[in-house]
């Protein structure tokens, strides 16, 4: 059996590859810690193995999984100061590929915080009619978040069949393979991760029903929101809990055998950081409105990975998921309104690729160009990113409306004949109107994809980025609703992705832009006709004249993005902007 393992990684590190000698004296460290935390069995040679699970007509009763490091960012060392490695162990069985899974998961974002305030907004402003005894009539109390996490979170959730969960490493003390049996689930197996969070989800469930708490679970950690009246202990530093909801999620973890991690525990606080992003309730009651924001240490550890790779040319498809699951808390839908989720594309390319029989050289898996695109979308996005105002119940400013479209049209010989943008907008906190129409300029056109069939597509998506860019004071902390009667540019901007080259380009500087003027927008389709800004994107006569004097709306030139904003987007085009037009930057 060992015998088979010779093209592993481990006999590449006994050749002199200190990294990889690195990793299997960490994996060896890895499991002779879990067998002392009574998570796995004693480790056993091969004949010991053999004898254990074979059976009467001499065939070998288990399916052993190789056990190997990966790399997944940097922690602090014991010293509390310096940043090393970490590393966690991976159980690769070889039949992620080959196995069915009926279910997918739904896992809460970073919105979580703020979708349960505004429920309580709900139930305040209808007076609490359904539990009149919790609060005063229209009274909304002010709200913390607390978190928690399950210790040994996957290995404490048993397996019926151990012999199938076995798992050889090599023994860099021992000088030989040994084999081990954990008790619970294996990382690294992808049913092992539905099956797990079937647990979690239920203990949430119960939690609600019988507990009266606001909670939810990102796969072993735990979100929770109370309100700060259900204080049950006095304010000191050595609490174990602060409130009733978070007292009984703990109980009843301790009560099936799953205890929480208490040196993880973050105690319910007004302000407090799950999973990267800092959710701040202080203003839930009073202003009706949560802040959320990224951490310096979560957007940190994103680009200080992402520049490691680049500079060894290699990003395997494990570290690609590790760092989109870094990114879905802050990224996932709604969060910042799909700012980001095109550039992430090259990573969930290479992500899919985790079940792929590959070879894991580094030659394998190179950071491409595309990467290198990622990366500097990234380092502009972060560093400006803005917090994601959430407003509660009603918003104080009235929307404003957007209807934009585009036209696009061929002569026989090939020479375009119609190439028109066209903006129209309806501010209704004053009631007024303005509009822009300009056409697309030949060397804008002259960078996209002048072979295809048409370029409608693009110049619709052009003509909603163009909305941004000609009124950036409008739409600055404002919720904004667009029409656009082009669906291929409609989803482009539901989505924040598109296929297309040129419309990706544009809906990644789109969405930088809006996140930038902290805008909140929704997006609709208008049929043709409906749309006010059909007339103008076309050559002007009589119609549109009629049109134009009947609506009184305000002309304003158009401003259209330069070339070097669409090849390296960022979010000081649209910023300087606004400022030109007196809008001030927190």
């Amino acid at each position: 059996m060992a015998a088979s393992l010779k093209g592993d990684s481990t006999l590449v590190a006994l050749k002199g590859d200190s990294r990889a000698l690195d990793l299997m004296k960490e994996v060896e460290r890895l499991t002779l810690l879990e067998v002392s935390q009574g998570l796995c069995a004693q480790g056993l040679n091969e004949s010991e193995f053999r004898e254990k699970f074979t059976s009467v007509t001499g065939d070998l009763q288990a399916r052993p999984m190789p056990r190997h490091g990966v790399f997944q960012g940097k922690k602090l060392d014991d010293d509390g100061i310096t940043l090393i490695d970490k590393i966690r162990a991976i159980d690769d069985a070889g039949t992620n590929a080959a196995t069915r899974l009926h279910e997918s998961l739904v896992t809460p974002n970073c919105e979580f915080s703020a979708r349960v305030a505004a429920e309580f907004v709900r139930l305040a402003q209808d007076g609490w009619q359904d539990d009149q005894n919790s609060f005063p009539p229209s009274v909304m109390p002010d709200l913390q978040l607390g978190l928690d996490d399950i210790w040994a979170a996957y290995r404490r959730v048993p397996s019926r069949e151990n012999d199938f969960c076995a798992i050889i490493i090599f023994s860099v003390s021992l000088q030989d393979w040994r084999w081990f049996v954990p008790y619970g689930h294996n990382f690294g197996l992808t049913s092992a991760v539905l099956n797990f969070n079937r647990m979690s989800e239920a203990l949430c469930v119960l939690s609600r029903v019988f507990g009266a708490s606001c909670c939810d679970h990102f796969f072993d950690d735990y979100m929770d929101i109370s309100p700060a009246s259900c204080s049950i202990l006095p304010s000191d530093s050595n609490r174990q809990h602060v409130n009733s909801s978070q007292w009984f999620l703990d109980e009843l973890h301790t009560l099936i055998g799953m205890r929480l991690e208490p040196k993880k525990r973050k105690h319910s606080a007004s302000v407090n950081v799950a999973l990267g992003v800092e959710a701040d309730l202080s203003e839930a009651a009073s202003l009706k409105k949560v802040s959320l924001k990224p951490t310096s240490g979560r957007t940190d550890f994103i680009l200080d990975s992402l520049r490691s790779a680049k500079i060894d040319n290699y990003l395997p498809p494990r570290m690609a998921a590790t760092i989109l699951g870094k990114m879905y808390f802050l990224l996932a839908t709604g969060s910042y309104f799909g700012c980001g989720r095109a550039a992430t594309q090259p990573l969930v390319a290479r992500a899919s690729l985790l079940s792929s029989k590959n070879s894991s050289s580094k030659g394998s898996y190179p950071f491409t160009d595309a990467m290198v695109l990622m990366l500097e979308f990234f380092v502009a996005l972060f560093k400006h990113l803005p917090p994601l105002l959430i407003h509660l119940g009603m918003v104080a400013r009235k929307k404003v409306l957007v209807y934009s479209d585009a036209s696009f049209a061929k002569r026989k010989d090939g020479k375009i004949r119609r190439k028109g943008l066209s903006i129209y907008v309806v501010d209704c906190e004053n009631n007024r109107e303005y509009r822009s129409s300009f056409a697309c300029p030949v060397w804008l056109l002259n960078s996209m994809d002048t072979n295809a069939k048409t370029l409608i597509g693009p110049l619709e998506l052009l003509a909603v980025l163009c909305t941004v860019l000609t009124f950036p004071e409008f739409l600055k902390d404002r919720q904004c609703v667009f029409f656009i009667d082009n669906t291929q540019a409609l989803s482009a901007c539901i989505h924040g992705y598109c296929r297309n080259t040129d419309m990706g380009r544009l809906c990644s500087l789109l969405h930088l832009s809006l996140a930038a003027l902290r805008c909140q927008p929704f997006f609709n389709w208008v049929p043709s006709k409906a749309n006010p800004a059909d007339l103008p994107s076309r050559e002007q006569g009589e119609e549109e004249r009629a049109f134009f004097f009947k609506r009184k709306a305000q002309p304003r030139p158009m401003t259209v993005p330069p070339l070097d904003e669409l090849s390296f987007p960022s979010m000081n085009y649209v910023m300087e902007l606004a400022k030109g037009r007196g809008v001030k930057f927190d």
